[in-house]
């Protein structure tokens, strides 16, 4: 995998901000439907799964370009 830059790494940043929006609108759709197990509750636990995958990738690739500037 080729090393980010701290632009890719601020585009990362606002794709996860805006995964955890949609994921907070799938919960509410979620909890407005009673019931049996919806699509969206279902989509939201899939969407989580990547977006702390995803934070996970981010924070490591921020502490390579900190480390990369503490040598300079």
């Amino acid at each position: 995998m080729p090393k980010k830059t701290i632009s890719d790494c601020q585009h990362d940043a606002v794709m996860l901000h805006g995964m955890a929006q949609g994921v907070d609108e799938l919960l509410h759709m979620a909890r407005n439907k009673p019931g049996a197990p919806s699509p969206a509750g279902n989509a939201a636990v899939c969407v989580c799964t990547v977006m702390i995958e995803k934070a996970e990738q981010l924070a490591d690739e921020l502490d390579r370009l900190e480390t990369e500037e503490s040598k300079r």
